[in-house]
């Protein structure tokens, strides 16, 4: 058995909360989605080990984002696919300005269930610091947390040309929970990012994908790495982090 047969063929350990998981469903169907999922011999072994007992919590570095589809697909890939069971632990960190709308966050709780609004504009030290301490904080376990694993793009944008910040390297050294390095191959085609003015058009096309029997769009994700804080030097860790991104360091 290959290694993406042997990931899509597991079965749910525990269920699903079946709202949540339903409507993403249902939007990755109504865009044509099909979701493939693989992973690397060495970062499947090795997560498979850090997770021997149960769930434990991870931090997802998720590149690269250039569509409105990108965290369902991922999410979806994570808690059916590779580590099924984990929906419930997953907090999505997504960019504040982008989900300001209270209409852009009543969806994204119906498709998620808690989101963390991370504030990428906030121009002091203190403010990212603040940030940085409270997302640790939901990853810690404590009796009171069983940890949340954290699902992050760290480019913070659908501009493939901005720059790869570390942010998920820094959490994962922070909390000391692993890093699991995830890409995504294919999304840009299902719901890409464009002018305002071209939106409608876009909405029309999907509903015309959907009815084309051959309109399916394949999308790959891919576990790429799974790194353990602690083996490595901070500069190690963020070269490897890049490496796994297919980014030069």
């Amino acid at each position: 058995m290959s290694r993406r047969q042997e990931v899509c063929a597991r079965s749910p350990e525990h269920p699903h909360p079946s709202v949540e998981m339903f409507l993403t469903r249902f939007v990755l169907w109504l865009a044509s989605v099909k979701v493939t999922v693989e992973a690397k011999p060495e970062a499947w072994d090795a997560a498979q080990e850090y997770l021997k007992g149960g769930y434990k919590p991870i931090i997802y570095s998720v590149a690269e984002h250039r569509g409105h589809t990108d965290s369902p697909i991922v999410c979806w890939a994570i808690a059916k696919d590779l580590f099924p069971g984990h929906w419930s632990n997953l907090l999505l960190v997504a960019a504040k300005d982008t989900w300001s709308k209270p209409s852009m966050q009543e969806l994204a709780q119906r498709l998620f269930g808690e989101i963390f609004l991370f504030d990428r504009r906030t121009g002091s030290f203190e403010g990212a610091r603040t940030q940085l301490e409270a997302l640790g904080s939901r990853v810690k376990i404590n009796a009171q947390n069983i940890g949340a694993s954290l699902v992050i793009f760290p480019r913070g944008t659908r501009d493939p040309d901005a720059p790869m910040k570390d942010l998920p390297v820094v959490l994962s050294r922070q909390t000391k929970a692993p890093l699991a390095v995830v890409n995504i191959h294919g999304a840009e085609a299902v719901l890409p990012k464009v002018p305002k003015e071209m939106e409608p058009e876009q909405i029309l096309k999907i509903f015309m994908r959907r009815l084309n029997p051959q309109g399916q769009i394949n999308v790959v994700v891919e576990l790429a790495d799974f790194i353990q804080p602690d083996d490595l030097k901070n500069q190690e860790m963020k070269k490897r982090f890049l490496n796994a991104h297919n980014v030069a360091s």
